[in-house]
């Protein structure tokens, strides 16, 4: 019998910018079906060449609309990529059971009314180790998201629009990063761009390690390769911004021959260092919660609890569930009441995880491609 054929590593496949669909989601927009996520998805595939598209089930209705905006596009499935994520449920509820894993993979194939995933992450299964740990447990890619934690990075804030209610940062961090935005313009900048420009420049040199060498948006000349570049994950609400963020990347990822991109480079890299990180004292590399103490206690004693009986005949045991008690806020952080509202946001009556879920009704040969 022929041995399976290993799949190529992510270094290969991953293009260096992806269109993250968390927006697609109550939490960045009132309705989601009213906002343009069909134009959005199609300017980003068909305009701008961008071949991967990052959702989650834990996005509310992220993948039904992803998956309906892809079936307006006359392309091959083959053309683009597709990642989704596993095992989050709740604020309080990870399930990383293959059980609980094959039964999100199959709602999500029917979600997404696509034959296979190309990939799936265990969602926030979070820790932080050494880049040598990571290294020599074999990651291959390691990308950066939440650029702009989740809205505190924007001229707007996050005190104003949906928002307000959720987002874990304190008060006295929001008005911290309200002092970025007003000294963003007095160097004649905006905050988005700066925090944008400053995430992916950075990590497409430092996160180079762990990034990719698939450099193929719309064969364009004057773009870094075949060196690897750290991979970055963009979330827009409109096509607007999918235009300005990809613009940024383009000139981030540009070797100018006249230097410009290099001088502008130097100039973000000093009001960061030089203004912004002063102006934030103590809140620099703040990190809030993500679940909490007594979420861990509770869960523990229930497990302990379950440990002590026999489980029933052909019923596999559930994981213990560990909860990381903060996130950074550079990549990602998420407190309870946001967890909350984002569960909420999903129709219970399909997507609970811990429920087994049948197969989607069209044809799927074999296990599904991961």
């Amino acid at each position: 019998m022929a041995s399976p054929i290993a799949p190529p590593p992510l270094s290969t496949v991953l293009p260096p910018l992806i269109l993250g669909t968390a927006t697609f989601n109550t939490q960045y927009h009132p309705d989601p079906t009213h906002m343009p996520y069909v134009s959005i998805v199609r300017e980003a595939l068909l305009t701008h060449g961008i071949t991967a598209f990052d959702t989650s089930p834990y996005y509310g209705p992220s993948e039904h609309l992803l998956g309906s905006a892809l079936e307006t596009v006359e392309t091959p499935r083959s053309s683009y990529l597709l990642l989704t994520k596993a095992g989050r449920i709740d604020a309080r509820t990870f399930d990383y059971s293959p059980v609980a894993i094959r039964a999100s993979v199959y709602r999500s194939l029917h979600r997404l009314r696509t034959p296979y995933l190309d990939l799936v992450y265990a969602h926030d299964a979070e820790f932080v180790t050494p880049q040598q740990r990571f290294a020599d447990a074999g990651v291959d890619v390691i990308t950066n998201a939440s650029m702009l934690s989740m809205g505190l990075l924007t001229t707007r804030g996050v005190d104003r629009g949906p928002m307000a209610s959720w987002h874990p940062a304190p008060p006295e961090l929001r008005r911290a990063c309200n002092g970025l935005a007003q000294i963003a313009q007095s160097e004649g900048e905006h905050l988005e761009e700066v925090a944008i420009r400053w995430s992916m420049d950075h990590w497409a040199r430092i996160g180079a390690e762990f990034g990719s060498t698939a450099i193929s948006h719309k064969g364009e000349s004057g773009v870094r390769g075949p060196a690897r570049m750290g991979i970055s994950v963009m979330g827009v609400s409109s096509v607007a911004e999918l235009d300005e963020t990809y613009d940024i990347w383009r000139s981030v990822i540009n070797e100018e021959s006249d230097g410009r991109e290099v001088h502008r480079r130097r100039k973000i890299a000093a009001l960061v260092k030089d203004r912004m990180w002063p102006s934030l004292g103590g809140w620099k590399n703040y990190s809030w919660p993500s679940g909490r103490k007594e979420y861990y206690q509770r869960e523990r004693e229930s497990h302990d609890r379950e440990t002590q009986t026999e489980s029933h005949a052909g019923e596999p045991r559930r994981a213990e569930i560990r909860y990381k008690e903060t996130h950074t806020t550079r990549v990602s952080g998420r407190g309870p009441e946001e967890d909350d509202r984002k569960h909420r946001d999903v129709d219970d009556a399909d997507t609970d995880e811990r429920q087994g879920v049948r197969p989607p009704k069209k044809d799927v040969t074999g296990t599904p491609k991961l």
